[in-house]
């Protein structure tokens, strides 16, 4: 895949089960590594956990592209991208 080459590059791989990298492919997706699990999926949200942590990406059309063990690839037309743990409602 060719944000793998790009994070080889960049020496961002090898992440851990304690760490993830998130990289913004403009407005158009997102691609995840790390130890993901996912706990919701729609067409304008998708949440997931890296282990204690919990993330969501919102946006329109959003549709997982890929999904292994320690990559998440999300497509579709991306508005944010939010760390749930740190909100407090």
């Amino acid at each position: 895949m060719f944000l793998d080459e790009i994070a080889q590059i960049l020496e961002l791989d090898g992440t851990t089960k304690n760490s993830y990298s998130a990289y913004l492919k403009g407005a158009n997706g997102i691609y995840i590594q790390g130890n993901v699990k996912i706990t919701y999926c729609s067409t304008v949200k998708i949440s997931f956990a890296i282990n204690s942590l919990q993330f969501s990406v919102f946006g329109e059309n959003l549709k997982i592209k890929n999904l292994t063990l320690d990559t998440l690839a999300i497509t579709g037309l991306v508005y944010g991208f939010i760390n749930e743990s740190k909100l407090k409602l």
